[in-house]
């Protein structure tokens, strides 16, 4: 297991969206970055998640 945590800035999230994976085109790919986000695997900052 590892011990890694990764912190996503804004960018790391507006990009895939507009250009690489569209929410209605890969819903389980959001699921997948939201789902770690809840566990603590991935951290953004306060900012970017408003």
């Amino acid at each position: 297991m590892s011990n890694e945590i990764f912190i996503l800035d804004s960018d790391a999230l507006i990009k895939p969206s507009r250009f690489f994976y569209p929410f209605d085109m890969f819903p389980d790919f959001w699921k997948f970055i939201k789902d770690e986000i809840i566990t603590g695997n991935i951290k953004i900052l306060d900012k970017v998640y408003d």
